[in-house]
Parts: C-alpha cells; sequence; structure tokens
C-alpha cells in the first residue's frame, strides 16, 4: 500500500509540474513521472544513515530498501510502455540526428589541445596571430569544454621570462581553460613532439613564417610536427588581419576525400552557433575544353556527377548542424585558381583545407594546389592534418 502511495505521488507530482509549467503533452509528462519514480542507491544512502543515527526503526528501514526496489524494477517497464506512444517534435529529431553526426565526427572528440608558441621579445596589446587562433579554438569550444595548454620551450636562463609571456599570452584565451608549460630543451621539436604524445587530440600551430628556402614548406620545426606527431595537426596560415577577426563566410574545397569531410565537420561545427555563419563546400570539376573522344568526355561527365553528389552530401550535413551551407560545382583549367578567384568574388573569410600527410620525406608535402591556396589566399587559411 505505501509502494502504491509513493509511486501515485511521485508520478501525479510529476505529471501536474510538466503540464501545468513545463506545457508538455500528456504522454510526455507521463514520461517524466515514470522516469522519476524510481527510487535508487541515493534513498538507500540516506535510510543507511537514518538507521545508524537512530532516526529510523528496522522496520521503516526495510519498508524504504524495498520501496526503492520496487521501483527501480518498475521504471524499465513504465518507461517502455509510456515512450512508445511519445511523439518526438522536431527540436528533439535535430538534437538526436545532431548526436548521431557527432558520434562520427572527429572534431566532436577533440577536448583537449596543445598550442606551441615562440616567445617574442615583446607581446604587443593586439598579437594577430595568436587572436586568430583564440577566436578559431573559441568558435570551436562554443558547444563543447576545451582545455587548452600553451606551451613555449625555453633555454637554461629564460624561464621565469617564457612564464610571464605565456600568463600574458593566456588572456587571449578566455572562453577555455588553459595551462601553461614551459619545457627546458635545446631541441623545440623534439620537446613539442614528446608532449603531444600525451594524449592530446590537437596540435594547433601558428604557421605565419615563410620557409627560407624551397626545403621546407612553412619551416623546419612545423614541418617535421605535422608529419610526426601522432594527434591531428590545425595549421593556421595568416598574414596581416585585424586582431578582432571574425570570420562569417567559411569555404572548405572539397575532393570527396574523408579528409576533405573533416575539414568540412570543423567548418560546421565552428560555425554552429552563430546563424550568420554560413558555409561553402566547393569541388572544382574538370572542363571540357580539351576532350579527345566519347571515352573522356564520358569521364568528365563522370566526375562531374560525383562532384555534384560529394558536394550535396556536404551541404545536407551542415544543414544538420543547423549551419547555412552552400554546394557549389564549378569547372575549371586550374583548380587551385578557381578557388582563390572564388574566395575573392566571394569575399570567404576562412579557407578550411583537408590534408592527410604521413610521414616521408624531410620537407612537408601537402600537394601542389594545397601549397597554391597556401601561398596565395588573401584570407587565413587552415590546413587541417588528420
Amino acid at each position: 500500500m505505501g509502494c502504491a502511495i509513493a509511486t501515485i505521488g511521485k508520478v501525479v507530482g510529476t505529471y501536474a509540474g510538466a503540464r501545468l509549467i513545463g506545457g508538455k503533452d500528456h504522454w510526455t509528462a507521463l514520461s517524466f513521472g515514470a522516469g522519476l519514480n524510481a527510487r535508487g542507491a541515493m534513498e538507500i544512502i540516506i535510510a543507511t544513515i537514518g538507521l545508524r543515527l537512530g532516526i529510523l526503526s528496522q522496520d521503516m528501514f526495510s519498508i524504504i530498501v524495498v520501496m526503492a526496489i520496487s521501483t527501480s524494477l518498475m521504471a524499465p517497464l513504465a518507461l517502455r510502455w509510456v515512450l512508445k506512444r511519445v511523439t518526438i517534435g522536431d527540436e528533439e529529431k535535430q538534437r538526436l540526428k545532431k548526436e548521431e553526426l557527432e558520434s562520427h565526427s572527429l572534431v566532436a572528440d577533440i577536448h583537449r589541445i596543445l598550442l606551441p608558441v615562440r616567445v617574442r621579445k615583446e607581446l604587443p596589446d593586439n598579437t594577430a596571430l595568436q587572436s586568430i587562433e583564440a577566436a578559431i579554438l573559441e568558435m570551436l569550444g562554443q558547444d563543447r569544454h576545451l582545455s587548452v595548454t600553451l606551451m613555449t620551450v625555453s633555454g637554461e636562463n629564460n624561464k621565469s621570462e617564457c612564464d610571464d609571456y605565456l600568463t600574458e599570452l593566456s588572456k587571449f584565451f578566455t572562453q577555455m581553460e588553459i595551462t601553461t608549460k614551459v619545457v627546458k630543451s635545446d631541441e623545440p621539436g623534439e620537446a613539442i613532439l614528446d608532449e603531444s604524445k600525451k594524449d592530446y587530440d590537437l596540435l594547433v600551430i601558428g604557421g605565419t613564417e615563410n620557409a627560407p628556402d624551397s626545403k621546407h614548406l612553412f619551416s623546419s620545426i612545423i614541418d617535421y610536427l605535422v608529419r610526426m606527431v601522432p594527434c591531428p595537426t590545425m595549421i593556421v596560415k595568416s598574414e596581416n588581419i585585424s586582431s578582432d577577426w571574425a570570420p562569417k563566410r567559411i569555404m572548405v574545397p572539397t575532393n570527396g576525400s574523408q579528409a576533405a569531410k573533416n575539414a568540412a565537420d570543423l567548418a560546421f561545427i565552428m560555425a554552429e552557433t552563430d546563424p550568420e555563419k554560413e558555409v561553402l563546400a566547393l569541388i572544382v570539376a574538370p572542363t571540357d575544353s580539351n576532350l579527345t573522344g566519347y571515352i573522356r568526355e564520358q569521364q568528365v561527365e563522370n566526375i562531374f556527377n560525383f562532384a555534384t553528389e560529394a558536394v550535396r552530401e556536404l551541404q545536407k550535413l551542415g544543414e544538420a548542424f543547423g549551419v547555412k551551407t552552400e554546394g557549389l560545382v564549378k569547372k575549371g583549367d586550374s583548380p587551385e585558381e578557381t578557388i582563390i578567384e572564388i574566395a575573392d568574388s566571394r569575399k570567404i573569410d576562412l579557407i578550411i583545407v583537408g590534408t592527410n600527410i604521413r610521414p616521408g620525406s624531410d620537407r612537408l608535402y601537402l600537394g601542389p594546389r594545397v601549397e597554391s591556396i597556401i601561398r596565395n589566399a588573401a584570407c587565413p587559411v587552415i590546413v587541417f592534418n588528420t
């Protein structure tokens, strides 16, 4: 009898609150009551404390334990019966679809980030590169927790200077958990590589320096790290960008590969919390100006159809994230030139390129198209290597 009264009281109270205050429909409100009716470990713990203090008798303790067990066993059966009758709303469908997409997304699993920096003699009020990196990480962490480690490699005599520099630099990263770390080493590349092996999900590197010769794409350290670190890397290439830079239009050149899809996921997660942001998924298909026969013409047509399907898939993915997404297939003899032209004409604020580089030669080689985009784009470029 007591168990029945407790069950009715919990279900009716929860049902009334969900209907009158929450505005839920009948079956949804009833499902809340069915779920909350379960009394579990917490009630038994409280009853045990009451028994030890002499507040409860042994008989009362037994009743409470039986009630906790019976209502906990009752809840799954009641929920299974009620939930069959609950109509899922559009908002809940969108949430479930987003969770399913994120369960297969590499970017959604990024939480621990390593950001190595080089100490400069002076830290201006607005350090452009770090403010851009901070803006990118802030967009990435809008809907998830990020832990960022700011790291620098020091010599024997400037550790305190490095500590002060990182403390000042951490002020740019206000929306996330920040840890500063100074490592003494004569080999910066090896020190950063060793740190990156400590279960980091992403390494972020500023690619502002131009290589002194053709032996390196960025610099010897950056080239080495991108090829050797065990986690995905993000190279941020930017020049002459103001500290209040905030991208509204993001372009993702794609070729249908998994690396390009990872880059698109990064763009969608960066843009999902701002309705003003939009993503352009672009594929440049070959032109038919040099056709030599029917077979060649058929190949170009097949490539164009594949490209159309690939950008349509990314467009649907973007819309599932709630991001305004445009899919565009453009014919061109020079894909990199076409990408740059479209970026200029569309006033793109950020280009994200997906790559998948493995250890090879000493020089980091991303391919002529990606390297041309890095050199010639007027806006910042992210190379997302997975």
